[in-house]
């Protein structure tokens, strides 16, 4: 099957398109408040560990919630859960400006954890379901590059109104988006359940439940790629929770950086990813899955390290947005094989899977960060976030494989 790009490839994909749209468009959003949530949080009097506490709640929520949810856009459709988490996302941004204690901080950020239990095993489900083996490695890179370019736009965006408006006026405009998104997504989705069963083949019937999800895996042909995607996304969250919640306090207190400085960081990592997921967004399709990967997770794990060392903004700077580019690479080659080796009509369920065990890694990785930065500083965590997605590198070098041409092609 020959590949298609450009206008052409959004003209045989069109749920692709509006699917990119919609996580454009919210993910400038998060972008916008990204960068000072951390700081937000401390304006009502929280400790580096709430911080992380706080970041977990959602993690919590998300990961309690992505398989089920997950499980239910297989059996009841993907657009209906995409609009039901749209509209749940709009209405914990909003509360944000609102909330007037710690206490309220966690309970908004559990909520936002439902929402991204309900859209985004929903939304990758959608990508892998419309489109062919030959194309779903630059359908996936296109995808991760929609939410990469709004963290250029995002945290500018947001660090300016921040700086002349307050910290709430960020959070109602990114409740505000959500709205014509969920439109955006009635309109013009269009529903991709399908019967047929390729790659993943069960013994049983679907069932609810992670106990029959992971037997789900264990039956499958693919079960060592699987599991090694599995604990490589723990370990490379783990790793990445460690440090994230926590980054731009770092960067205040360590690095003596401004909150433009802070957002200026946010947006040239975002820069950095989306040119090179749109730059390199057929390579996975053309020299498979598995390269990129690799090389994407053990660039982006060497780039760690200098961060604990790291005294100025610029250098700051120039290290996060190189560190971006390897996670660029990886991450459309990640989503892409995932796909490859899984049921079209257990995606939901399956992506959900994955998005819990990721999100057992975020419940941890932020609480142990904060901890960390209390009691050590922010040096030691970089240190360790690097050790570990450099030990899921080995792990994923051992344990995926990739189906052939014909297998896909079932």
């Amino acid at each position: 099957m020959s590949r298609v790009t450009g206008f052409k490839f959004f003209r045989k994909y069109p749920n692709v398109l509006v699917v990119c749209a919609g996580t454009f468009m919210s993910m400038i959003g998060f972008g916008m408040i990204f960068p000072f949530f951390p700081l937000y949080a401390e304006h009502f009097g929280a400790t580096p560990s709430q911080i992380g506490m706080i970041a977990s709640m959602f993690a919590l929520t998300r990961t309690a919630l992505a398989t089920p949810f997950g499980a239910l856009s297989d059996r009841y459709g993907r657009k209906r859960m995409m609009m039901a988490g749209f509209l749940s996302y709009s209405v914990a941004m909003s509360l944000f400006a609102f909330a007037q204690s710690v206490n309220h901080l966690f309970v908004l950020r559990g909520l936002q954890g439902v929402a991204s239990a309900m859209v985004w095993p929903s939304a990758q489900a959608v990508i892998a379901d419309s489109t062919e083996h030959a194309d779903r490695g630059r359908a996936m890179a296109y995808f991760s590059a929609s939410w990469t370019v709004s963290m250029i736009i995002g945290p500018a965006f947001g660090g300016f109104i921040a700086g002349f408006y307050g910290y709430e006026a960020p959070f109602l405009i990114a409740g505000g988006i959500m709205i014509p998104i969920t439109g955006l997504i009635y309109l013009f989705v269009a529903e991709t359940i399908k019967s047929r069963v390729s790659i993943l083949t069960v013994k049983e019937p679907v069932a609810r439940g992670l106990r029959l999800r992971f037997k789900e895996i264990r039956e499958s042909r693919y079960f060592l790629t699987l599991s090694g995607l599995m604990v490589g996304t723990f370990i490379t969250t783990f790793g990445l929770t460690l440090i994230e919640p926590l980054l731009s306090i770092y960067a205040q207190e360590k690095v003596n950086a401004t909150l433009t400085e802070i957002s200026l960081a946010f947006t040239v990592m975002g820069l950095s990813g989306f040119l090179v997921r749109v730059v390199g967004s057929g390579i996975p399709d053309r020299i498979g899955r598995k390269a990129p990967i690799l090389f994407g997770n053990l660039w982006a794990s060497l780039l760690t390290f200098p961060l604990s060392i790291v005294r100025t903004p610029w250098q700051m700077i120039g290290i996060l947005g190189a560190r971006s580019a390897g996670w660029g690479v990886s991450d459309p080659a990640t989503q892409a094989l995932l796909a490859d080796v899984v049921d079209e009509n257990k995606r939901g369920r399956i992506f959900g899977l994955f998005g819990s065990v990721g999100g057992v890694a975020m419940i941890a990785g932020p609480t142990v960060g904060g901890v960390i930065y209390e009691l050590y500083g922010g040096e030691i965590s970089f240190a360790l976030c690097g050790a570990l997605t450099l030990m899921a590198s080995i792990v994923l070098f051992f344990m995926i494989s990739e189906p052939s041409h014909e297998e896909t092609a079932l």
